[in-house]
């Protein structure tokens, strides 16, 4: 899996392409998530490409599952994994889980299943014939296990919270998210208000002279060199996030770093637009 800024085809992607000598792209999600002159850049580099795409992010998920489906050596019955599709470090984390169980997985809303998910476990209750839900109640309410269990028709039960529960807001598993990386070097820390930065500012050029991408989990500091990397720890909910300084900022004063819109929405500032954090900044 490779990913991609919004508005271009990043370099770093475009040499990967290269080296894993890749023939053929599927692009997951329609042209709000990666716009066609993205599409038009990858098949430039002489690459066939397809996209998988729905009328929603469960739509598109239901449509990467049945294409994953259809391309399966067998029948055999086996899990589907099922994780929020509102927090992508859960569905990031769940993909692991699905790989190491030869399982399918699939997003869901956290409060009901998402009706393209249930159209599609009932399409193929033959072989999806067990649920394995990742993370906890705020990442899948009872509502979700309970249209889950239909959908799975009378087959075997719903698996709530099996192996290593990865949702961070969950009633049980380890608090944090995938970002978190306690064993690095941390040479300096620092404490005080971070608030975000995005729409507005997407596609500028930054201090550091990079393009910026509200999407990407970066940073503007006032005095750290650029490209330097900070943990980012929201003290009040536990939540982590590692971002990569390529700004300068804030401008408000007050204030100790001004963080990408995808940092914020990790660590769970958006809403409110500032928040307590601390820092941690990384050995290279």
């Amino acid at each position: 899996t490779l990913l991609t800024a919004h508005h271009r085809l990043p370099s770093a992607t475009r040499q990967a392409l290269r080296e894993l000598d890749v023939q053929r792209v599927v692009v997951v999600g329609g042209a709000a998530a990666i716009p066609d002159k993205v599409v038009a850049q990858v098949e430039q580099l002489g690459l066939d490409t397809t996209r998988l795409a729905g009328a929603s992010r469960y739509a598109t998920s239901r449509a990467v599952t049945e294409a994953a489906l259809a391309r399966r050596a067998n029948d055999d019955p086996h899990p589907l994994v099922l994780a929020t599709g509102e927090r992508y470090p859960d569905a990031l984390a769940a993909g692991a889980l699905a790989n190491a169980l030869d399982a399918t997985l699939a997003l869901t809303a956290s409060d009901r299943l998402a009706r393209p998910i249930d159209e599609l476990v009932r399409a193929h209750h033959d072989t999806l014939t067990r649920g394995v839900l990742v993370g906890g109640r705020a990442a899948a309410s009872e509502a979700v296990v309970d249209q889950l269990k239909a959908a799975l028709s009378d087959g075997p039960q719903l698996e709530a919270n099996a192996g290593a529960p990865v949702s961070d807001n969950g009633s049980s598993g380890s608090q944090g998210s995938v970002d978190d990386q306690p064993g690095e070097e941390v040479t300096a820390t620092f404490q005080g208000t971070a608030s975000w930065y995005g729409a507005p500012f997407h596609g500028n050029e930054t201090a550091c002279g990079e393009v910026f991408d509200m999407h990407e989990l970066t940073a503007a500091h006032r005095q750290l060199p650029c490209g330097t990397r900070v943990r980012v720890t929201n003290p009040d909910n536990g939540r982590q996030v590692t971002v990569r300084i390529n700004d300068r900022g804030p401008h408000a004063a007050g204030r100790v770093l001004d963080l990408s819109r995808a940092a914020a929405e990790v660590i769970g500032i958006l809403a409110t637009g500032t928040g307590r954090v601390r820092g941690e900044v990384l050995a290279e």
